[in-house]
This record gives C-alpha cells, sequence and structure tokens, in this order.
C-alpha cells in the first residue's frame, strides 16, 4: 500500500501506517497514539507492527509515550519514507504509485505474499489481543476520567469559554 499522509493523524491515523510499504508524508503533518493517556491500549496490531518497523523505542514513545511524531520523526523511526512539501504529498505518492503499478500485477501480489506470510499469524495474533484489552478497558474508571480530562481541556481551549 501507499500512503499520502496530510494533517493531522491521531490513532488509527497513525497505526495505520504501521501495513503500509510506502509513507509519503506532508512536513507539516504530525501523528500520536495516545492510548495509554486515555486508559487504553493499541489497535490495528500496532503492538506488534509498531516495534517491527520503528524499533522498539520509537514504538514505545509512539504507543507508551502518546508523544507526537513530526513527518522528519516519522521517517526518521522507519514508518515513513519520504517528506514531501505540503501541498505536494498526494502528487508524490501518485507518481510513485504509477511507477510501481508499471510492474506486473501478479509479481506484485505475489511477492508481497511472501513477505507477509512470516508475520500473518502474530499480526493476527496481536489484533485479537488487542480487541480484547480495549473491550476490558473502555469504561473503566481509569478510561472515563481520561476522557473526561481531555474533554474538560478541550472545552477549555474554545475561543470565548471560561
Amino acid at each position: 500500500m501507499v500512503a499520502a499522509v496530510n494533517g493531522v493523524g491521531v490513532g488509527l491515523g497513525f497505526t495505520i501506517l504501521g501495513y503500509c510499504e510506502f509513507v509519503f508524508i506532508a512536513e507539516s503533518a504530525r501523528l500520536r497514539t495516545p492510548f495509554s493517556q486515555l486508559g487504553l491500549s493499541p489497535e490495528a496490531s500496532s503492538s506488534y507492527l509498531f516495534p517491527l518497523r520503528m524499533g522498539w523505542q520509537n514504538a514505545s514513545r509512539a504507543l507508551l509515550m502518546g508523544e507526537w511524531f513530526d513527518a522528519q520523526r516519522t521517517v526518521d523511526a522507519g514508518l515513513a519514507m519520504q517528506v514531501t512539501p505540503d501541498g505536494k504529498v498526494q502528487e508524490v505518492a501518485l507518481e510513485f504509485a504509477s511507477r510501481l503499478a508499471a510492474s506486473p500485477l501478479q509479481s506484485l501480489v505475489a511477492t508481497k505474499g511472501l513477505m507477509l506470510r512470516a508475520h500473518a499469524n502474530q499480526v493476527t495474533e496481536a489484533r485479537r489481543l488487542e480487541t480484547a484489552s480495549l473491550a476490558r478497558l473502555v469504561r473503566t474508571p481509569a478510561n472515563v476520567e481520561a476522557i473526561a480530562a481531555f474533554q474538560k481541556r478541550r472545552e477549555g481551549a474554545r475561543p470565548g469559554s471560561a
């Protein structure tokens, strides 16, 4: 998959990149997974794919700390391959995808299948475990408190609010 990232990606907007082979990211893009800060746990097999793709420390900073990743940090962590100028990310990604699509589809499908085969069971198991973990954590006191604190901060940031 080829992805063009522009703007802000939070949660799935960041974790979905673990499934992508080629990620182009606009220089002003920012990504974050605030699961721990919301009393939750990761999703979209990111507990497996992020350490695999980004290394343990970068994955921990994303998944445990919920830190913001700017475009260059995302490239440096190994989850994106190129920072592009704002307003050009889709153009760059589409041009790259066109070059990729020039290869025979059967070869692309076979090669990707072989690359994925070694990790298919682990990705599936990570997703199963994450779904169960999220089900246990949603609506717990820690989750409810974190969501309420987030909403309070958001309301306080609105213009004209007291």
